[in-house]
Order: structure tokens, then C-alpha cells, then sequence
């Protein structure tokens, strides 16, 4: 049977293996494609798992792949798989963008996104993010394929960095193979399917009004409809309350308000 461990790669002088996240970690993309969860990778035994050259180390023309490619539709959700901050947003590839976010140990770049991901969720760059939160949307490139093109490096690196064939990856760059491998198996998913399933009633309390746009992207949402009774939000309320010890019932009472409230800041 063949190994199913990822390898170090290259071999002569490989980049190292991003670290786990140490708490609350997220999948990085919201997405109805069947694959959303499929990470291609070089294995010990020199077997290519998934394939399509979408992994790290994949050889290209004139340079190797600094990533991994998570498939994914224009405009699918891209989330915050940990607590950070965001550092950059720049055009990176055939009209898509690169952005750029800090972790506790290490700096993601989402790349092949959309031009008007910070428009979307309001975000800024130098704003922080908070686990599990939407902060930008997959986009399309100029060939019309679409992906979340994923690439970890140190902490600190503010843009992504090529690695031409022939040579040694960057000292800055990390492989995010295990990472991903990490957030797939322990991570929070965003089950939209079944959220739609549940009634979610954000209750009329103080202050939440002030607080809608936060209050979405906290619960992974695009956007929180204007008034008190928000029954037909897309959002994993149970996967939330999950995570926090409270009472799975996909409700926003007084307990689960209260623990927004303290993530809010209000």
C-alpha cells in the first residue's frame, strides 16, 4: 500500500512543514464543489495524491509550485483558519489578487482571489480577523479555471515570493501540505447545508445593531439581514456555539449573545 505521509521536498535542501494551528482552527474555503476538501500532495513513496499538479513542489515551465491549489467556484467564501491579521492585498495573478494574512506562526497567502474581496467582507488590511471568519471570496482567472491557490512562509513575509526551477525554495517558504492536512481533519467546517436546516433568531439586545457587520463575519456570513428575526441565515450557528461550550441548538439566546457580545467588544 502506499504511504499516504507527505514528503519533504525537494529533498537536497527541503522547505519545512508549516506548524499546526495550537487552537480554534478553520477550513480555509466554503465551497459546494465535491472536492472542497481534496489536497494534492507528493507522498514519501513518491506517489502523487489527487494529482491535476495542484501540489507543493509540482513542476511548472520555468519554476516550481510554492502552493497548494484548493478547488474551489468564483466567489466561494475564503475563512480565516486561525486568529491574525491581515498584512496584504495586491493583484497577483490573471486578474485575480493575493491576500496576504498573519498567524500565531506562520503568514498565509490566499491567492487567486477576487479583485474585490475587501469590499466584500469591509475588511482593510492591517485589520484583524478572528477564526472562522470570511475575509475575501475565490476568484476567476483570465483562463476561466478558479481556485484558492494556498502558500504558507514565516512569520513577517508581507508578499509572496516565486521559486524558480533549478533552485532552492526560499528560505521564507513554507510547505503547507501538513497544515492543510491538520485543518482537514481537526478543523471547524462551515456546513452551510446543514446551518439552512436550523432556525437562527438574533434577539433584540443592546447594541447589535451597531455591531450586524462584525456580527456576520463572525459566523461566517457575507452579510446579517436588518431586524431581529434572521431565520433563513446560511450560517453554522451550532458549529459556533460548538466550539464555545454552549448548547447546540442553533440559536442566539441570552447565553450565546452574551459570548458575541465579549468577541465583539460591546
Amino acid at each position: 500500500m502506499a504511504s499516504q505521509e507527505p514528503a519533504s521536498v525537494p529533498i537536497d535542501d527541503p522547505a519545512p512543514f508549516a506548524e499546526p494551528p495550537k487552537s480554534e482552527c478553520y477550513w480555509p474555503l466554503r465551497s459546494s464543489d465535491s472536492r472542497r476538501l481534496d489536497i494534492a500532495y507528493e507522498a514519501t513513496d513518491g506517489t502523487i495524491i489527487v494529482n491535476e499538479a495542484r501540489y507543493f513542489h509540482a513542476p511548472r515551465q520555468d519554476r516550481y509550485h510554492a502552493g497548494v491549489d484548493l478547488y474551489g467556484n468564483p466567489g466561494d467564501a475564503l475563512i480565516a483558519c486561525e486568529d491574525g491579521r491581515i498584512v496584504n492585498f495586491y493583484s497577483f495573478y490573471e486578474g485575480t489578487y493575493a491576500l496576504i494574512v498573519e498567524f500565531p506562526d506562520k503568514v498565509v497567502n490566499y491567492g487567486e482571489v477576487a479583485d474585490d474581496s475587501l469590499t466584500r467582507t469591509g475588511l482593510r488590511v492591517n485589520d484583524t480577523v478572528e477564526a472562522g471568519e470570511v475575509i475575501g471570496a475565490v476568484g476567476r482567472l483570465g483562463s476561466g479555471n478558479s481556485m484558492c491557490h494556498f502558500e504558507t512562509y514565516v512569520p513577517g513575509t508581507t508578499k509572496n515570493e516565486s521559486w524558480p526551477a533549478g533552485q532552492n525554495p526560499s528560505a521564507r517558504l513554507l510547505n503547507p501540505t501538513k497544515y492543510l492536512l491538520f485543518l482537514k481533519e481537526h478543523g471547524v467546517a462551515i456546513d452551510v447545508a446543514r446551518a439552512m436546516e436550523r432556525n437562527l433568531t438574533l434577539g433584540q439586545s443592546l447594541g447589535w445593531e451597531a455591531c450586524l457587520d462584525k456580527i456576520a463575519r463572525l459566523l461566517s456570513l457575507s452579510s446579517v439581514p436588518a431586524g431581529p428575526d434572521s431565520r433563513d441565515l446560511a450560517v453554522s450557528a451550532a458549529r459556533w456555539q460548538r466550539t464555545r461550550g454552549l448548547t447546540e441548538d442553533g440559536i442566539i439566546g441570552s447565553t450565546s449573545w452574551g459570548k458575541l457580545k465579549e468577541q465583539l467588544g460591546v
